[in-house]
């Protein structure tokens, strides 16, 4: 196999290939999260994920009888979770699109980022805002066609995870092995996955990832209609909404 390196923050077809391999080998609790997202969600059934990926969330999400819809810049990955949904016999809609482009013709009840397009991260000094987009500019507008594509008392409800970390290598199965690095740089994180046969590197891809001070886009989100109602009961979401 060719190794593929690469340095962006669009899934390549390189870590598409290994993404499932890796989420599930001890990544997430994904039965565990659509528990707590049906929690927080109530009575909104119709759910719209920025940065879907494969479908890990979306798809649980769909067997329980949720309205899912997804956007992901990244081609390989919208096509891994289209055959995934297939396979369940499942409708979600899935649009190649990231957050700066975002414009699908219909309103959603929430909105939902699970470690795709922005987080949170619970660090020493509380919680701060991650995004794959470089600027405060670009993050506004993301968040703003957020706002736009959400209902009169919808909900914006963002993941929070843990302070980024180098990874010990996972072991996936046919000899594969998963590790990977952090490099912090002021408001930058570099975190690169490495995917390995024995010595050989099959897979290397880094993503920059910027910091903003959860206050800066606490006075983004408000300026744009928000409404910041907090942490939910189990600390694994950040939650916004939308008031009539």
């Amino acid at each position: 196999m060719q190794r593929k390196i690469l340095n962006s923050n669009q899934y390549s077809r390189g870590i598409a290939e290994f993404y499932d391999l890796i989420t599930n080998s001890g990544y997430y609790d994904y039965e565990g999260l659509v528990q707590i997202i049906e929690s927080i969600l109530g009575d909104r059934r119709k759910v719209l994920e920025i940065g879907i990926g494969t479908g890990n969330v979306a798809i649980p999400l769909a067997k329980h009888g949720f309205d899912v819809d997804g956007i992901d810049p990244s081609w390989p990955m919208l096509t891994i979770a289209r055959e995934k949904a297939n396979k369940e016999g499942l409708q979600i809609g899935l649009y190649p699109q990231d957050c700066l482009e975002l414009d699908l013709p219909c309103k959603y009840d929430a909105v939902l980022s699970h470690g795709g397009a922005v987080i949170c991260i619970r660090g020493r000094d509380g919680l701060v805002f991650e995004s794959y987009l470089p600027t405060l500019e670009q993050n506004y507008k993301a968040l703003q066609n957020v706002f736009h594509h959400l209902n009169g008392n919808g909900l914006f409800i963002v993941n929070i995870q843990k302070e980024h970390d180098s990874q010990a290598t996972l072991q996936l199965g046919d000899n594969l092995h998963y590790s990977s690095s952090v490099e912090y740089s002021n408001s930058l994180v570099k975190k690169t996955h490495y995917v390995t046969r024995e010595e050989e590197i099959l897979m290397e891809q880094t993503f920059e990832i910027r910091r903003f001070d959860r206050k800066a886009i606490d006075d983004v989100l408000k300026q744009i209609g928000f409404s910041v109602l907090g942490e939910d009961e189990t600390g694994s979401f950040y939650v916004l909404g939308v008031i009539d």
